[in-house]
C-alpha cells in the first residue's frame, strides 16, 4: 500500500490488482509493468516480477522478487513498458548468430481492437493495451519473452518450446481472453489471434522469420480469427493468392462491379411454410479465380475497406430487386446485411435514406442484418436509432455465436433474431441445443421479437422445431439461394 501511494494513478489499480492475485492464491507469479514517481519527481516506468515461495509443507512462506527501472524510450515501449520491436529484432538477430537452438516466434493480435477505438476511444484503447499486454506476460512462463510491436501486435519468442508446448500457451491465453474483461467498469472484448514460426526449421534469417510468423497471423484472420496458425511452405502461396484476389476485386468495382450478383434465399413462415422474405446474398465470379466463396472474398472486402463500396451496391440492387418481390407479395421483406465496417465511423443511414427515397419501397419492406457482437457493443445506440427513424427492421444475425448472448437479448434493438445454424444442426440428437433454442425463442417472444431459426436442412430438422414456434425459418429445405427470376416464380406459385 506505501509503494503503491508512488505508482501512478491509471497504473495504481493494475499494480494492486496484480499484488491480489498472489493474495487470493489465483497465481504463484507475478509480473507487471507500471510507472512511478521517483525522487526527481518524473514517471519512470518499472517492472516487478515476483514469486511465491513455499515452506516444507507446501504453505505460502514468502512473496519475493525483483524491481527494474525500465525507463529507456529507445528499447521499451512507452505504453506498456515492454520491450519494442527494435529489441525483438536485435535480440532474435543475436540468437540465431550465435546458436542453433530452436527459437519460435509467434505474433499474437488482439482481434477486433479497431473496434473498441471507434465504439470507446482511443484512451480506453490505449489502458486496454496496456491490460492485455500484463495479462499475457502473467499467464505465459517466467522464461518467454514478450515484446510490443505496432498498433495491436506483441510478439513471443520461445526458446528450445515444442509445437505442442506453445499450443499450451497460446491456448492458456485463448481461455482467458475467450470471456469479457472489464476495466473499472467498462468492459470489452477481444480474442487473441495468432501465428508461429520456428528458427532454424522455417527460416534462417530475422527478417524471413518476421514474415512468416505475419503470414501464420495472417492465415489466422483469415480462417475465423481467435486462433494459432503455424507457418508452413503453401501460406506463401495463399499470401499470393489473397493479394491477387484483392487486386480482382479492386478492378470489379472499378469496372462498375463487374463479377458480383445477387442470390436471395427464402424465408418462410415456420408455421404454414409460406414464403414471407428472403435475404439477398452477394456473390463473386472472375476470371482469374472462377467462383469464389463469400467466406473467402467478405472478409477482404472488410479487411480493405472495399466493403462500402460493395455494400452500397448490394443495397441498391437488393431495393430495385424488392421492387419486382413486392408486385407479388405486399408484405415481402428483404433483408440485407450491413457489416461494422459500413456503419463505423461514417454511419451508412444517409446513403440507405437516399435510396429509399428514389424507389417505390416502402421502408418496412426492408430488414437490415447486424451480427450478435455488433449489437452487443455499446455506444452505437445512435446508428440504431437513425436507422429506426427510417421506419426499417433491425435482425440480429448468427445469434449464439457472440459473448453475450442472453445478456444483450434484455435492450436488444432488433425486431427479428436469427438463431444461427451451428445450433440447428445438431438439433436431432443434442438435447442442450434442444434445450437452449426452446428458451432463446420463449424469451425474444416475452420481449416481444420474432424469431428465425437459421439453417433448417432435414424434415427431421423441422419436425423438431416446428414445435418450438419460432416465427421464421431459413434453410435448404424451404430454398436455396437463387437468381430474383426464381424467387418470383416461388412466389407466384403462392397464389
Amino acid at each position: 500500500q506505501i509503494w503503491a501511494q508512488k505508482v501512478h494513478p491509471l497504473d495504481r489499480k493494475m499494480f494492486l490488482e496484480s499484488y491480489q492475485e498472489i493474495i487470493d492464491g489465483r497465481s504463484i507469479h507475478q509480473h507487471v509493468e507500471y510507472r512511478a514517481m521517483n525522487h526527481k519527481q518524473e514517471w519512470v516506468w518499472l517492472r516487478t516480477r515476483g514469486t511465491v515461495m513455499f515452506d516444507e509443507e507446501g504453505q505460502p512462506d514468502l512473496f519475493a522478487g525483483i524491481i527494474s527501472n525500465i525507463d529507456q524510450k529507445d528499447k521499451f515501449d512507452p505504453l506498456t513498458g515492454l520491450y519494442n520491436k527494435y529489441e525483438l529484432e536485435a535480440m532474435v538477430k543475436t540468437h540465431i548468430e550465435q546458436s542453433q537452438e530452436s527459437l519460435a516466434l509467434m505474433i499474437l493480435n488482439l482481434d477486433n481492437f479497431k473496434h473498441i477505438n471507434q465504439l470507446r476511444d482511443r484512451v480506453f484503447g490505449d489502458e486496454v493495451l496496456r491490460y492485455s499486454a500484463q495479462k499475457i506476460c502473467t499467464l505465459l512462463p517466467k522464461d518467454v519473452l514478450v515484446y510490443k510491436l505496432d498498433s495491436d501486435e506483441f510478439a513471443v519468442v520461445f526458446k528450445n518450446y515444442s509445437r505442442e508446448q506453445i499450443v499450451k500457451c497460446y491456448n492458456t491465453l485463448n481461455k482467458f481472453f475467450a470471456k469479457q474483461q472489464f476495466i473499472e467498469d467498462m468492459h470489452f472484448y477481444c480474442s487473441i489471434s495468432a501465428g508461429c514460426a520456428f528458427y532454424p526449421k522455417d527460416a534462417s534469417l530475422y527478417i524471413n522469420l518476421y514474415k512468416y510468423a505475419e503470414y501464420a497471423l495472417e492465415r489466422s484472420k483469415n480462417s475465423g480469427k481467435n486462433q494459432l496458425s503455424f507457418y508452413f511452405k503453401n501460406i506463401v502461396m495463399d499470401h499470393l493468392r489473397r493479394l491477387n484476389m484483392l487486386d480482382a476485386l479492386r478492378s470489379s468495382i472499378e469496372n462498375n462491379f463487374h463479377g458480383f450478383s445477387l442470390k436471395f434465399q427464402p424465408i418462410v413462415d415456420a408455421s404454414t411454410l409460406k414464403i414471407i422474405g428472403a435475404e439477398a446474398l452477394v456473390r463473386w465470379h472472375c476470371e482469374e479465380f472462377g467462383h469464389v466463396l463469400p467466406t473467402e472474398f467478405i472478409p477482404l472486402l472488410e479487411h480493405s475497406r472495399m466493403i462500402i463500396e460493395v455494400g452500397k451496391w448490394i443495397f441498391k440492387e437488393a431495393i430495385k430487386q424488392a421492387e419486382s418481390f413486392i408486385l407479388y407479395k405486399s408484405d415481402f421483406i428483404l433483408s440485407v446485411n450491413l457489416s461494422y465496417v459500413q456503419t463505423s465511423p461514417t454511419p451508412m443511414t444517409p446513403f440507405i435514406r437516399e435510396v429509399i427515397e428514389n424507389s417505390t419501397l416502402d421502408p418496412k419492406n426492408i430488414s437490415v442484418e447486424f451480427t450478435e457482437s455488433y449489437i452487443a457493443s455499446d455506444d452505437i445506440q445512435e446508428i440504431f436509432k437513425s436507422i429506426r427513424d427510417l421506419n426499417i427492421n433491425i435482425a440480429m444475425d448468427d445469434f449464439g455465436t457472440g459473448y453475450s448472448s442472453l445478456s444483450v437479448l434484455k435492450e436488444c434493438p432488433a425486431n427479428t433474431v436469427k438463431i444461427d445454424k451451428a445450433f440447428v444442426q445438431d438439433i436431432t440428437f443434442s438435447r442442450f441445443d434442444k434445450t437452449l433454442i426452446r428458451l432463446i425463442i420463449e424469451l425474444c417472444h416475452e420481449a416481444n421479437m420474432k424469431v428465425c431459426l437459421e439453417g433448417v436442412e432435414t424434415k427431421e430438422e423441422y419436425a423438431i422445431i416446428r414445435d418450438m414456434k419460432p416465427d421464421y425459418i431459413q434453410g435448404y429445405l424451404f430454398g436455396k439461394p437463387c437468381d430474383a427470376g426464381k424467387l418470383i416464380e416461388l412466389l407466384k406459385k403462392m397464389d
